[in-house]
């Protein structure tokens, strides 16, 4: 029994050592309002694979609105470790909705999909001023307060 176990595992283990696998990470890049969309997602293949932008189909929707694909540019650049491939997304127009849904599809060595859904956000134009030091507040004073009379004075004639 021991050894049939070990035989289907170590047939198991030379068969995933040939086989390819291509993984879609996770996206880097934010998308926000009024700013084109620009993103990053790192692309880990086998070793040998070569990704190109023609190897991918990036659909961009904001919305439920789907953005022309002319409008959307894909390219392929080396990462930074071996393996590795960075996927960059650009889009011509502005992020006009709240919610942006892109979908990838790689379509040469592996059939992979992945669909990354964001929400926007709206730009910070300036850094938050400063935070100004806490003064202290002004302790009360207690002050004598004359006693008023009751009645008014009578005027003098």
């Amino acid at each position: 029994m021991e050894l049939r176990v070990g035989v289907v595992g170590l047939a198991l283990l030379c068969a995933s050592w040939s086989s390819h696998g291509l993984v879609l990470g996770p996206v880097a890049g934010a998308a926000l309002i009024g700013r084109p969309l620009e993103l990053v997602i790192p692309v880990q293949g086998a070793s040998g694979e070569d990704a190109s932008a023609a190897c991918f189909e990036v659909e961009v929707y904001h919305g439920d609105t789907r953005q022309e694909p002319s409008r959307v540019r894909v390219s392929v650049q080396a990462g930074a470790q071996a393996n590795f491939t960075d996927l960059r997304i650009a889009s011509a127009s502005g992020v006009d909705e709240p919610v942006v849904t892109v979908q990838v599809r790689a379509t040469c060595t592996q059939k992979v999909s992945r669909q990354y859904l964001m929400l926007a956000d709206l730009p910070r134009e300036s850094p938050l001023p400063p935070v100004l030091p806490q003064l202290p507040l002004p302790t009360p004073s207690l002050a004598r307060v004359d006693a008023i009379p009751a009645t008014p004075p009578e005027p003098a004639l």
